[in-house]
């Protein structure tokens, strides 16, 4: 803060006085969020929709207006684009992750420990995958030997 009667810049150059169209303020605008445009376009009406594009002239559209605006026209054919305006709009739906082990330090273990654990892991992925060949528990037991 300057001091009353002071002036930081008494040129007025330099920062946004030449150009104060470049300055947002650090303010969020409307007019370049695609999913402000998504969200306001999934709330209109069909009809309200359609007219939109009729109403607004390009020349007066922002970029992301006739982005928002090509996404949920598309999303009305195409699956793949609705679920991009669906998690734009409503967020990525929850994928809850299952740890199926108990975080053991290995370090601890004798030989025979670790060997019986391997054996453990290996019949789990047996059950989970089918795959053909040796197991985990017989190609760490050959190698040992």
């Amino acid at each position: 803060m300057p001091r009353p009667g002071k002036v930081n810049n008494p040129t007025g150059k330099g920062g946004f006085q030449d150009h104060p169209e470049l300055m947002s303020g650090g303010r969020w605008s409307k007019d370049t969020s695609i999913s402000y445009w998504l969200n306001l376009f999934l709330r209109m009406s069909v009809a309200d929709f359609r007219d939109w594009e009729n109403k607004v002239k390009e020349k007066d559209r922002t970029a992301a207006q006739s982005i928002a605006y090509a996404r949920v026209f598309a999303a009305r054919a195409s699956l793949k684009e609705t679920e991009y305006v669906t998690n734009r709009t409503e967020g990525y739906p929850v994928q809850p992750i299952d740890q199926l082990d108990t975080l053991e330090d290995l370090n601890n273990l004798s030989e025979r420990q670790l060997r019986a654990r391997i054996k453990d892991i290996d019949q789990q992925l047996k059950k989970t995958t089918r795959r053909k060949g040796k197991t985990t528990a017989k190609a760490n037991v050959e190698k040992g030997k």
